[in-house]
């Protein structure tokens, strides 16, 4: 992920990401006050670089029909349909990066290049 990064710093989030990144921590965290407040500053630092898309309506309404066509969770169709929305609805545009093997497949589906 890193080299991805390195290779383009430009990262376009859902505007919950930061709410799903925190969730992960502190799941993986339990306990460890400090590696907790270590990932707020990360989550704070990336927060600062990304560019998030704040386009509510228009990506629930995508998000409730990729969770119907890909049979995806709420948070990744809502990461999907945002997805599409950066781009203009035209994922040619835009290289998609997850590491979770469901919503890659739907974002190929919908003509993303998934990486890594």
């Amino acid at each position: 992920m890193a080299e991805i990064l390195s290779d383009d710093p430009d990262i376009t989030v859902w505007i919950c990401t930061n709410v799903e990144l925190t969730s992960a921590f502190v799941r993986r965290m339990a306990g460890n006050q400090l590696a907790l407040r270590n990932t707020e500053t990360l989550v704070a630092s990336l927060a600062s670089t990304w560019l998030e898309i704040d386009e509510s309506e228009a990506a629930v309404d995508r998000a409730k029909y990729l969770a119907k066509m890909h049979r995806l969770r709420a948070m990744d169709a809502l990461q999907l349909a945002a997805a599409l929305i950066a781009c203009g609805y035209e994922p040619g545009r835009l290289e998609f990066v997850t590491l979770d093997q469901a919503l890659a497949s739907a974002a190929r589906a919908e003509g993303f290049t998934v990486l890594p």
